[in-house]
């Protein structure tokens, strides 16, 4: 009905076949003449977001002054931790602690659209989208680090970059789309 198309096998009929085997060794059984029991399977596939049609997870993420990061995204939080989710990714892409990280999200004026705040769809999708941001940003922080002569590690040098790069006017920015 969404016209969405499966790409990949998922395996679907060795999943029925292995939950038809497992069955076999549950208990059956009838307690009385009109009361049957029995096992039984339902499958529906299920589209995470806005199936058929496009469904960005779009990021970008910037470096501040003080070496701090903020990730931007359209999505807002509405108590399902995404916020969290993507601290944790950017700060994992960068090799620095999730309380350097700062995330804006659902402000109109200062993200772009990445799409609807449904079920698990900013975990995988979105999430995406801020990784190849952040790691986007750090190709480019490391373009700027190589550019200054800095060397060592991104954690050990990290405020010093975010300094640099404010009294330069140099916006060290990354874009992510998944």
């Amino acid at each position: 009905a969404t016209g969405q198309i499966m790409r990949e096998d998922f395996k679907f009929t060795e999943t029925i076949l292995a939950a038809r085997e497992k069955m076999r060794y549950l208990p059956h059984g009838n307690n009385s003449s009109w009361i049957k029991k029995g096992w039984g399977v339902a499958c529906f596939w299920y589209g995470n977001g806005r199936t058929g049609l496009p469904n960005p997870g779009v990021a970008h993420a910037e470096m501040n002054q003080d070496g701090s990061i903020t990730v931007y995204v359209g999505s807002p939080d509405i108590g399902q931790g995404s916020n969290t989710i993507f601290r944790q990714v950017a700060a994992e892409v960068l090799h620095i602690s999730p309380q350097k990280i700062f995330v804006v999200s659902g402000d109109t004026l200062l993200t772009k659209d990445s799409g609807t705040t449904s079920g698990t769809r900013l975990t995988f999708i979105v999430a995406n989208g801020v990784k190849k941001a952040v790691e986007d940003l750090l190709k480019r922080i490391n373009d700027f680090k190589k550019g200054e002569g800095l060397t060592g590690s991104l954690p050990k040098l990290i405020s010093k970059i975010g300094r640099l790069a404010g009294e330069k006017g140099v916006v060290l920015r990354g874009e992510g789309y998944f």
